[in-house]
């Protein structure tokens, strides 16, 4: 990760400069007036001084006029002068005539101060705590006092009003350590800015008078007493601020903020009157949006930097540890040796910056030095400024296996290089927080394609390389094949230099994927087939450095210019193309073990495939003079490096001996750590042995592994003894990780003083003490071994016995360890293996603890003890997990609440559409729902579940409703595109499209038998159609509004119709004749349900009551009030004896059919615009969720007495003795609650009672 932190501080640094250059850009581009009023205030300057003599001047000082001799302010001045002359010396201690340049001067430069200190405090706040509306009109008021300066020449010259903007700046300064008064000072300053700018606008008007000889005395005597006012204000502020300097500050904030400005206010309201233009000023603020774009500007600059801070902060996403350039783990792999692959390098260079290819694809067969080139490609492009991301992939290195975390990895590389990305890749997660974990296609889509989309191309000047090695490596061999077909799409949607180097072996599924691309969009180089002579040069040049190493720390026994020309030449030979030999040549003699002439001499014979010349050698160690020891070697030969080369993350010595501990007469890790080291000194030259046993043990090249599985070994009687059974020794590795866990997993491993403590309150140290690498190697990892062996009889027999004894400790293992959502995949991946097993009764226990560990994935994520406390005390009594984990609830439980005795439909929201859901409903045999959506899709989904089946995608606008068919074989939809379409419900195939409404179509349902489908429209009619062929049948036609709501009564006799002419009409299905319209409403009619019995008849209408109808004759039986909102929804029980109703008032209502009484109010987060009652009561399905309505409880007051030893804190939690012990989950979500002695009872929202008691008195 260090690398891209430095970039991201170098990306920030960069960014910082572009948008300060920005600014200054724009600044020098506004009218100078504008922005910077230091710039204007000269060039008013200049323009006086260029018109030379005053009496050009339309206002000529010349004038005899006494209002053009003196200036008000100057007026006002002099009597306040007269009047106290003490004070007027505090604000102005130099008298003597000035010029107008220097009073100007003077004015122009407070009203910077005021606009500098404004922005400043604006920029601080970053535009919160109402500070704009204030920082806007502060600026609009200097800007608008500027132009009265600039305008006319007679206003102000002497610059008696800056001593009042100094006021102002004051105010806004002292803002700046003084938040509590913050508002105070503010309004202070805002309110003295807009009275001067006032005056001044009305003094421009004076001036500007048709005949100067008219004195308008009253407006004169007016503008004269209110300057006066200013400056007897500020006069008293300067008197207080000297005379309590170096004393408390407190007093300066006082005397700007309370009584010498209420008595200014009030000074200025007696004048009020006399100034008639007063209250129709505000047209004449002509600047407000010049003072406007200064604010909205700031507002850029700090969004601007604020994407930078995001583009570091936000890249958050999961990162495949390793996998980038310039890694840790990465920093001591080989770079091309300088002088080699020089022509090859110099083609990737040139196509980087230059070709119209998007792809360059580097192919050649294992060990032609694929991943080194690779390296040097990508520092080659870093030192370019073009590297934009890069992906390693390495099998057996956990992420960089496979493709999980491919492209999270990339995004988060890329976000740095392009930081325009950042927003679109905010709103990709913000919008589906899942993102990373979604398909590869998705992740591309949204966290790629999409913020690239969003770029301008115009800031994005060079070429962007994405590097990625060994796609080959990267499993299942199917994303292999998605990647390839994603990369193109980048230039092809974005029209951007973003190129892709690939290296990767020509494997099948690769060759298929390019196939798939056009030819003209991608550039192939194959090692192996470059000029052999070049390869050949490259290789000696190679030998000769690695040689000349060797001979510098053997200098002693080993003569100068060894090992000689010939002799390099020779071994070059041999190895052209595969530099892999080459290195395992050099690390082979480079052993300081033995004789490096001897060893080298090893090779110089080596016959058969390349690969076999590389590694043989090698293992022709092991095949020692005597024939017990050549047996010994070679069993531990199968036993360690057959293990190390299919691990799935790599272990480090003292692991790897706890792993296999067992397998030998070895019976302590440290007798076996050392016989491992041992007998890895033999393999220096094809494993990276690190000196720390700590550190991991890793093969140095992928074709070290593919040699020794390779049937091509086991069929040579030279090597097959060498050769290593994947399943066999997967099958080894799983039985040893559950060895290893059965030894050491148990109820609270870490030691953890409470239940409650949070994931994230232990230490890592003490994680690594309490759960050794081994051990965690053996909770991630021990399902993958199994699944890729053989599994047998016996091994799952250990299986199931390991699950009876330690399933729970697993799960808590996983939840300390951060990766609840491997354990459960892990889960899913034992179902798919023992489903078809002669015993079920693993593949039982798997499902219940598949439903546990779902339920409380949340909790065992935050707390992971709560998998004993809150999910062992909630699960169903009866649970098959509960029932075999019992022994490990906590010791401080006396009694339990009561839960319910099976598993219930999970009790969770189904979410993958990606809008509103309209509509949900159940299939009669409660196997499947149905749920239409605003995003124009249907979505079927396993009820037991919650597992998506199938998306249904043919309506080209939201889906309003959904209906099956009472057989469950059919599933109707009705849409806003005037359409009704028919689904097999099996399939999800489209069977039919019904065409015939000229509107929307808001409600479908199908009659008991199946047989007929109506349909209710926005084009105020009802359609009867064949549901087996699609036919229409007829048109009902009477309501003079929109259909909202249709439904058959149970025989199938009647149809009734709930519409925007506030009535609800009854028809005979068969004939589609009126029986009865039913009139009360006073708003629309929204929703309609019959009864099970079909003797009722319920109406939900947006009047936010629901109504109760004979549905034979047609007569109200009860109006049912409530709701605050109108009702949306309205759905009968089974059994006909409850009635809910949905309602925009989030809260669905349970009444009692008969007697319309409520029985029940549930509060929801969201409106429900659909209720329906599961099959299986007690279970209330609606669009936001669903709810249990086991019991309606009377709900618990809190009790004045209290027990500290147990109480009900925030979120959720019961404490025990101060410490939280027990989290209550969602459906337990308390809305009340009483403590008596150790006993606490909850009342939630879900109509739940937990009665709880505890062993602590």
């Amino acid at each position: 990760m260090d690398a891209p932190s430095a970039s991201n501080q170098h990306k920030s640094h960069s960014i910082t400069e572009r948008v300060k250059t920005t600014f200054k850009k724009w600044k020098r581009d506004k009218h100078t007036h504008f922005i910077t009023l230091k710039s204007s205030i000269s060039n008013v300057t200049a323009d006086l001084a260029a018109k030379g003599d005053p009496a050009s001047s339309k206002y000529d000082s010349s004038q005899t006029n006494d209002h053009n001799t003196k200036d008000f302010w100057q007026m006002a001045y002099e009597a306040l002068t007269e009047s106290d002359p003490n004070s007027i010396a505090v604000l102005f201690p130099l008298t003597g005539t000035k010029s107008q340049d220097t009073g100007n001067a003077r004015t122009r430069e407070k009203l910077d101060e005021v606009v500098e200190a404004t922005k400043a405090q604006y920029k601080e706040k970053q535009g919160k705590d109402g500070i704009r509306a204030t920082a806007d009109k502060i600026l609009n008021s200097v800007l608008s006092f500027q132009d009265v300066v600039d305008n006319i020449v007679k206003f102000d010259p002497t610059g008696y009003a800056s001593s009042a903007w100094a006021i102002v700046s004051l105010g806004i300064t002292m803002a700046k350590n003084h938040a509590d008064l913050r508002g105070a000072l503010f309004s202070s300053s805002e309110y003295l800015a807009d009275l001067l700018t006032r005056c001044a606008f009305i003094e421009e008007q004076y001036y500007g008078d048709g005949d100067p000889n008219i004195v308008n005395a009253e407006k004169k005597g007016s503008i004269i007493r209110v300057y006066v006012a200013i400056l007897r204000y500020c006069t008293e502020v300067r008197r207080v601020q000297q005379s309590n300097k170096g004393r408390d500050i407190m007093v300066s904030i006082t005397a700007i903020t309370s009584q010498p400005l209420t008595q200014l206010k009030t000074s200025i309201k007696e004048e009020e009157s006399h100034l008639h233009q007063w209250l129709v000023l505000d047209q004449h603020l002509r600047r407000k949006k010049e003072a406007e774009d200064i604010l909205n500007h700031l507002d850029q600059l700090t969004g601007d930097l604020q994407k930078v801070r995001d583009a570091v902060d936000m890249l958050n996403l999961p990162f495949a540890k390793g996998a980038f350039f310039g890694s840790f783990e990465d920093q001591h792999e080989d770079e091309c040796l300088a002088g080699t692959r020089t022509e090859l390098l110099r083609q990737v260079q040139d196509w980087g910056r230059s070709s119209d290819k998007c792809i360059f694809w580097l192919s050649g067969m294992a060990g032609t030095g694929k991943s080194t080139i690779a390296r040097t490609v990508a520092r080659m492009f870093k030192e370019d400024d073009m590297l934009g991301a890069s992906f390693f992939f390495k099998r057996g290195e956990g992420d960089r296996g496979s493709a999980v975390k491919f492209f999270p990895t990339i995004v988060k590389q890329l976000a740095v290089h392009i930081p325009q990305m950042v927003p679109g890749i905010r709103k990709a997660i913000e919008d589906d927080p899942a993102i990373p974990g979604s398909s590869l296609r998705d992740q591309f889509n949204k966290l790629i394609l999409q913020p690239l989309l969003t770029v301008d191309h115009g800031k994005v000047m060079k070429s962007t390389v994405i590097v990625i090695d060994a796609l080959d490596e990267c499993e299942p061999e199917e994303d292999m094949e998605i990647i390839l077909d994603l990369l193109p799409e980048v230039e092809t949607a974005t029209n951007m230099a973003i190129r892709f180097f690939l290296t990767s072996r020509p494997e099948i599924p690769i060759r298929c994927g390019f196939d798939e691309i056009d030819k003209s969009k991608y550039q192939n180089t194959i090692l192996q087939d470059l000029d052999e002579d070049l390869i050949k040069h490259d290789i000696a040049l190679y030998l000769r450095e690695e040689f000349s190493k060797i001979q510098q720390k053997r200098r002693h026994a080993l003569p100068p210019g060894w090992p000689g020309e010939e002799t390099i030449e020779a071994i070059a030979m041999i190895a052209r193309p595969l530099f892999i030999f080459a290195a395992t040549v050099c690390r082979f003699v480079a052993d300081r073990h033995f004789d490096p002439d001897q060893r080298l001499r090893e090779f110089s014979g080596s016959t058969g495939s390349k690969m076999d010349s590389t590694y043989r050698p090698v293992l022709n160690q092991l095949l020692v003079q005597d024939a017990t020891d050549r047996y010994k070697l070679i069993k531990e030969f199968q036993r360690i490096i057959g293990v190390i080369i299919l691990l799935a993350n790599p272990l480090s010595l003292s692991s790897l001996a706890e792993l296999l501990l067992g397998t030998s007469k070895h019976d302590s890790t440290f007798d076996l750590e050392r016989q491992i080291s041992i007998h890895l000194n033999l393999f220096h030259s094809v494993l990276s042995i690190p000196s720390d046993p700590k550190l991991p043990i890793r093969t140095l090249h992928l074709s070290f592994h593919d040699y020794l599985v390779d049937d091509r070994t086991k069929d040579q009687e030279a090597t097959a003894q060498f050769w290593v059974d994947k399943k066999a020794k997967h099958e080894l590795i799983a039985s040893q990780c559950l060895t290893v866990m059965g030894r050491s997993l148990k109820r609270n491993i870490c030691e953890l003083s409470s239940y409650g403590t949070s994931r994230t309150e232990i230490r890592p140290d003490s994680i690594a003490r309490y759960i050794p690498s081994a051990l965690q190697y053996a909770c991630r990892y021990w399902v993958y071994h199994l699944t890729q062996g053989p599994a047998p009889a016996r091994i799952l027999e250990k299986v199931h016995t390991f699950l009876k004894k330690h399933f729970l400790h697993w799960f808590e293992a996983m939840g300390i360890l951060g990766i609840i959502p491997e354990a459960i995949i892990a889960v899913n991946s034992l179902l798919q293996l023992t489903k078809d097993k002669s015993s079920n009764e693993m593949h039982i226990l798997l499902l219940d603890a598949r439903r546990f560990i779902l339920k409380f994935a949340q909790i065992a994520d935050m707390a992971p003890l709560q998998l004993y406390s809150s999910g062992l005390i909630f699960a169903p009594h009866k649970a098959l997990f509960r029932e075999i984990y019992e022994r490990e609830l906590p010791a401080w439980l006396s009694r339990g609440p009561k839960v319910e005795e099976y598993w219930d439909p999970e009790m969770q929201t189904l979410e993958g559409h990606s809008n509103w859901v309209y509509s949900v409903a159940f299939s009669n045999n409660g196997q499947l729902l149905a749920s239409g959506s605003r995003d124009k899709t249907i979505k079927l989904w396993d009820a037991a579940t919650g597992a998506l089946e199938h998306t249904l995608e043919g309506h080209s606008d939201p889906v309003y409703s959904v209906a099956f068919s009472n057989n469950g074989q059919l599933l109707a939809s009705g849409s806003y595109d005037k359409t009704i379409k028919l689904w097999d419900a099996a399939t999800g195939t489209l069977k039919h499209t019904l065409e015939g409404h000229s509107n929307w179509v808001y409600s479908v349902a199908f009659s008991n038998n199946g047989q007929l489908l109506a349909s209710g429209s926005h084009d105020k009619t009802i359609k009867l159609w064949d549901a087996a062929t699609g036919a229409l049948k007829h048109t009902l036609k009477s309501h003079s509004g929109l259909v909202y709501s249709v439904a058959f009564s149970n025989n199938g006799q009647l149809l009734a119709s709930g519409s925007g002419d506030k009535t609800i009409k009854l028809w005979d299905a068969a004939t589609g004749t009126l029986k009865h319209t039913l009139e009360g409403h006073s708003d629309p009619v929204y929703s309609v349900a019959f009864s099970n019995n079909g003797q009722l008849l319920a109406s939900g209408s947006y009047d936010k009551t629901i109504k109760l109808w004979n549905a034979a004759t047609g007569t109200l039986k009860h109006t049912l009030e409530g709701h605050s909102d109108p009702v949306y929804s309205v759905a009968f029980s089974n059994n006909g004896q409850l009635l809910a109703s949905g309602s925009g008032d989030k809260t669905i209502k349970l009444w009692d059919a008969a007697t319309g009484a409520l029985k029940h109010d549930i509060s929801t987060d969201d409106v429900a615009t659909s209720v329906e009652f599961s099959e299986h009561l007690p279970l209330l399905i609606s669009n936001i969720g669903s709810f249990d309505i086991r019991n309606c409880y009377e709900s618990f007051l809190t009790s004045s007495e209290k027990v500290a030893e147990v109480s009900l804190e925030a979120d959720r939690w019961i404490t025990v003795q101060g410490q939280r012990e027990l989290w209550l989950p969602p459906n337990y979500h308390p809305s009340s609650s009483t403590v008596k002695n150790s006993t606490i009872a909850v009342g939630s929202m879900s109509g739940r009672v937990a009665m709880i008691a505890f062993s602590v008195m």
